[in-house]
C-alpha cells in the first residue's frame, strides 16, 4: 500500500508580489486546477488488474454531495407539490367567503420571494452557489408553511367580534413569539454550520440562514398584511 500526494496552491491564497492576483487570472488558475483534478480522477478510474486506486481531491466531498442531491431532486419535487396541494386544501373552505385559498397562495408567494431575495443577496456578496443549495427551496417551504399555519390558527382563535386590527395584534402577540424563537434558532444553527471546512456545506449554511431570516420577515409583514386584506 502507498500514498501519493500532489500539492496545488489554493488560488484563493495565491498572491503576487504586488498583492492579490486579478480576478480574471484567479479564475483562470481555478479552472486550470479544476481541470487537473478532473483529469486526475479520470486517470484513477482506469481498470487496473492488480492495483486498487482511490483518489481524493479538494472538491471530492463537494462533488459527492452534489451527486447525492441530484439523485434526490425528483422525490423532493414530488414532496414540494404535495405540500402546496396540502396548503390549498387545508386553507380552503366550501364557503367561498371564509375560504383562505388565496391567502395560502400568498403565503407560498412569500416563501418564493424570500428564496429569491436570499439567493440574490448571497450571490451578490460573493458566496458561491452549490448544487446542494437546490434543496433549500423545499426546506424553506416547510418552514414558511409552518409559520403560515401558526399565524392563521392564532388569528382564527381570536374573537370574531373584535376589529381586524385587534385580532391581528392578538394573533401576532401569540404567534410572533413562537415564530421569532424558531426562526432565530434555525438561523443560529445554520450559521454554526457555516464553520464547516467543506465548501459546499459552508455555502449551504450561509444561504439557508439568509433564506430563513428573510422568510421570517416576509411572514411577519407580507403574509400578515395579506391576512388582513383577506
Amino acid at each position: 500500500a502507498g500514498i501519493l500526494l500532489f500539492f496545488l496552491k489554493d488560488v484563493a491564497e495565491n498572491t503576487g508580489s504586488k498583492g492579490p492576483l486579478p480576478v480574471d487570472l484567479r479564475s483562470a488558475e481555478a479552472k486550470a486546477i479544476k481541470d487537473w483534478e478532473t483529469a486526475f480522477i479520470n486517470l484513477t478510474k482506469y481498470p487496473w488488474v492488480y492495483i486498487q486506486v482511490s483518489a481524493e481531491t479538494k472538491d471530492s466531498i463537494t462533488d459527492e454531495l452534489n451527486r447525492a442531491v441530484g439523485s434526490d431532486l425528483l422525490p423532493i419535487t414530488i414532496a414540494y407539490v404535495l405540500v402546496v396541494a396540502y396548503v390549498v386544501l387545508a386553507l380552503g373552505r366550501r364557503d367561498f367567503v371564509r375560504s383562505k385559498v388565496l391567502l395560502g397562495i400568498a403565503g407560498l408567494i412569500a416563501v418564493l420571494l424570500a428564496i429569491i431575495l436570499a439567493f440574490g443577496f448571497c450571490s451578490g456578496i460573493g458566496i458561491v452557489f452549490s448544487t446542494v443549495n437546490q434543496i433549500l427551496p423545499f426546506l424553506i417551504l416547510g418552514i414558511g408553511v409552518d409559520d403560515m399555519f401558526i399565524i392563521v390558527n392564532c388569528y382564527e382563535s381570536t374573537n370574531p367580534l373584535n376589529s381586524i386590527e385587534e385580532r391581528v395584534s392578538q394573533s401576532l402577540a401569540t404567534a410572533g413569539a413562537t415564530i421569532t424563537l424558531t426562526s432565530l434558532t434555525d438561523v443560529a444553527a445554520f450559521l454554526l454550520g457555516s464553520l464547516s471546512s467543506i465548501p459546499a456545506i459552508q455555502a449551504f449554511a450561509y444561504y439557508a440562514a439568509a433564506a430563513v431570516f428573510v422568510d421570517y420577515i416576509y411572514q411577519i409583514f407580507f403574509f400578515t398584511s395579506c391576512l388582513v386584506l383577506n
